[in-house]
């Protein structure tokens, strides 16, 4: 019988990287483990340190095929939670330009794109002279001399490839305790983990990507509500965008957007507000008047906030002068242009907010009071990031030879 390896290998999520894969090995015998990951494509970053990054964003599928060919040759394989989050996540591909295919006639598509590639990538492709004239007919006066500029989904990979700290996955020491302040004010928090909360108790909702893994999109069963989520943004920028149509083909009724930073029991009250399906009708023609605009800012009034007027904004700041909504009448003359008619800030500076949302003329009046009632009366946790300790899964199997191991996986990755 053929006696355990001693090796261990702990994949995770890369760091920095959406898709990638990291690898993590101890132990004596460690070494036999780096050969075969090596032989299926994954890139040594350091001294038993190695990263899986593709083109095709299929890192955690093989991931898991390669954990469940080395638990096969008796090597102990560690697959972390969010590892094992990433693997079991389903999804399809937006406009994808072959829709009939299934999920693994897709993957095997892009799995022999990804061998082109990493064939290019190891000057390793092999082009015979008679395809190059045929395309030179077609192509002549776009061919340049040298290599293509890479993709940047290429040069995301190339940059996952790099070495990384990895102490920064380590658990920093424990902070103090969060305190308790308005939600305007309260931690970001885990976007991403907000929205997998919502689309796994809302049913009516599916989860569609795109081609890159920078973005995320949310589709309600009725094709007329959908959320975009763009992943890799700074807390200025533009994180969240939510809009609403009358017809699946239509053009917008109204839109909202928010920046990354926007607090997460913000975030978590609208993504429930529009879980509840109120006001996705609002009639097009609707003028926001007065009726409304009073409907929709009452919480804040009754709180007393402070309110002014300048020209054509009228605006609403709270006690301690730290956050506001702004409504700007101009933009409701041109209310199919889906202009920002409502802004949310929060921070000491409103010219330089920390976070802001935006809304468009025809944006329900009950999501905008539902808004401001949570502006008003909610509250949220403020702290400095602690790490936590994730629980892990193991696997441990006894069987084959070090050398069936690397065979096996090699052959897997490239078939």
């Amino acid at each position: 019988m053929t006696p355990p390896i001693d090796a261990h290998v702990r994949l995770d999520t890369h760091p920095t990287h959406p898709s990638a894969v990291t690898a993590v090995l101890t132990g004596s015998q460690a070494r036999i483990t780096l050969i075969a990951l090596e032989a299926a494509d994954w890139a040594v970053l350091a001294a038993n340190v190695l990263v899986l990054a593709r083109i095709d964003h299929e890192e955690p599928y093989w991931a898991q095929d390669a954990a469940k060919h080395l638990t096969v040759g008796a090597i102990t394989v560690e697959i972390t939670p969010r590892l094992q989050e990433a693997i079991d996540e389903e999804w399809n591909w937006a406009n994808y330009p072959m829709p009939w295919y299934t999920r693994s006639e897709i993957r095997e598509v892009s799995n022999e794109a990804q061998k082109i590639h990493d064939d290019i990538r190891h000057g390793q492709l092999l082009i015979h002279a008679q395809a190059l004239l045929a395309f030179e007919k077609v192509h002549a006066a776009e061919m340049r001399p040298g290599p293509a500029p890479m993709t940047d989904t290429e040069r995301a990979a190339v940059e996952a490839r790099a070495v990384f700290d990895l102490t920064a996955a380590k658990p920093e020491p424990s902070s103090p305790e969060p305190e308790t302040v308005p939600v305007y004010l309260a931690d970001a928090g885990d976007h991403d983990a907000l929205l997998d909360a919502f689309l796994d108790a809302h049913g009516d909702w599916e989860r569609w990507r795109t081609w890159s893994d920078e973005t995320t999109y949310a589709i309600h069963e009725s094709q007329t509500l959908r959320i975009e989520r763009v992943h890799e943004t700074s807390a200025h920028e533009t994180s969240w965008t939510i809009a609403a149509y009358e017809t699946p083909v239509s053009d917008r009724m109204w839109v909202l957007t928010a920046t990354g930073a926007i607090p997460a029991p913000v975030l978590e009250e609208l993504l429930n507000h529009l879980a509840d399906g109120e006001g996705w009708d609002t009639v097009i023609g609707a003028p926001a008047d007065e009726k409304m605009v009073t409907a929709a800012t009452q919480p804040l009034s009754e709180a007393g906030w402070k309110h002014t007027v300048d020209g054509r904004r009228i605006r609403w700041t709270s006690p301690a002068g730290d956050a506001g909504i702004q409504f700007d009448a101009f933009t409701t003359q041109h209310p199919s242009q889906n202009l920002a008619t409502w802004t949310v800030w929060a921070g000491a500076d409103p010219d330089r907010p920390a976070w802001t949302l935006t809304a468009s003329a025809h944006t329900p009046s009950s999501l905008l009071a539902d808004l401001s009632e949570n502006l008003v009366h909610g509250t949220g946790t403020r702290s400095a990031q602690a790490g936590g300790r994730e629980l892990r899964k193991k696997c441990a199997v006894t069987s084959p030879t070090a050398q069936t191991v690397m065979g096996s996986l090699a052959v897997s990755r490239r078939h």
